[in-house]
């Protein structure tokens, strides 16, 4: 992997190096020689995976001719609100994995739908009600033909917050009037994984399971858990009965269901001793309908 940090405003050269991964890490501006300089590099060389980091105000036209990058990583990015979007899909970058983490803005979102005609992949581990959601429908509506993973990673009561974006969502897949955030435009989706916080105030798996069986056929879903100042005996009585229904999308049939949990203040031998007092996971482990897990941080 070729990693690029720049601080200074000395000019950056680009020569062929033979690497398929290239990671640019807080230029201090977009200067016009590393501009182009940039430009020619993903132009013209083999690489394959992008990954950005703390860069602001990026003029992402750059990207849009990436002919060979298949996967991009944007975090804590944004695009540059004065350039202008094309309004077709990108002729030469068509990525199969996405990732947006961190911080972006909503030109990044809106850039992104250029280049998502045929992804097959899609991670978001970061959001937030901190950022603005409102064109997070519209990327989904735009791979919704080709996405088969999609990983969301919950904060600050996000999953919550998936019901206040959900008319512009079923306007744009076809429905009309209000109904709670889907997932069911994602008709080749085969994996839904889905990280979440624990809290004594905050418990997301309703809303999880809302959200996940409105997805038409998903045979494989991993949920992850990290319990932050929850108390041995809280994680025992959350309800994780809620894990067992008999119809979990529109096909009838029961996806396999990953369940990890992790914790702070926790000890991994504690957290598999709650979760086993809990008569109903319990019983679904024994089904093997759900594999737990747990793990160290």
């Amino acid at each position: 992997m070729l990693k690029i940090h720049l601080r200074s405003r000395s000019c950056w050269q680009y020569h062929e190096w033979p690497t398929s991964s290239l990671t640019v890490s807080q230029p201090c501006r977009w200067a016009d020689e590393f501009t182009s300089a940039f430009r020619i590099c993903l132009q013209q060389s083999s690489i394959q995976q992008l990954y950005l980091f703390f860069t602001y105000d990026l003029p992402f036209s750059i990207v849009d001719d990436a002919k060979n990058v298949k996967q991009l990583m944007l975090s804590e990015c944004t695009a540059d609100e004065d350039e202008p979007i094309p309004r077709t899909p990108s002729s030469q970058l068509c990525l199969e994995t996405l990732i947006l983490s961190v911080y972006y803005n909503p030109y990044v979102y809106r850039w992104a739908m250029r280049w998502v005609t045929r992804l097959t992949s899609l991670e978001m581990p970061d959001m937030s009600l901190d950022l603005d959601w409102t064109p997070f429908p519209e990327l989904l509506v735009a791979c919704s033909n080709t996405l088969t993973s999609l990983h969301l990673g919950m904060r600050n009561n996000c999953m919550c917050y998936l019901s206040m974006v959900s008319l512009k969502f079923t306007c744009l897949i076809g429905y009309e009037g209000e109904l709670p955030f889907t997932l069911s435009a994602l008709k080749r989706l085969k994996r839904l994984s889905i990280s979440a916080v624990i809290t004594k105030n905050q418990w997301a798996l309703p809303e999880i399971m809302r959200v996940m069986k409105t997805v038409p056929t998903i045979p494989d879903v991993v949920l992850r858990f990290h319990c932050c100042a929850l108390g041995f005996s809280s994680l025992a009585q959350l309800n994780w009965s809620l894990l067992d229904h008999p119809q979990f999308n529109l096909t009838g049939k029961r996806p396999r269901i990953d369940l990890c949990v992790t914790g702070d203040g926790i000890t991994l031998e504690r957290i598999i001793g709650a979760l086993a007092a809990n008569e109903a996971l319990t019983d679904l482990v024994k089904r093997d309908f759900v594999i737990l897990r747990s793990e160290h941080i």
